[in-house]
């Protein structure tokens, strides 16, 4: 499974809130049957400067939710 938000998208986004004292802080995402660390892919997507929460799901529900920083666990 593969998932990758569309640059022009988040671009027209941040533009959108632009002086409404709004901005976007970092991403969540689960990974579903898997560790809550980052993919080779997550790690080489990161935006520096950014928070990326992600969220590890079983057939149990959620079992663990980690954040990183630039593939730095916070």
């Amino acid at each position: 499974m593969h998932f990758e938000a569309d640059p022009l998208f988040l671009y027209q986004v941040e533009r959108e809130i632009e002086g409404s004292g709004l901005e976007i802080v970092g991403f969540y995402h689960s990974h579903p049957d898997y560790e809550a660390i980052p993919s080779r892919e997550d790690a080489e997507n990161m935006v520096p400067g950014l928070v990326y929460v992600i969220i590890s799901v079983t057939g149990e529900g959620v079992v663990d939710i980690r954040n990183y920083k630039n593939d730095i666990k916070c």
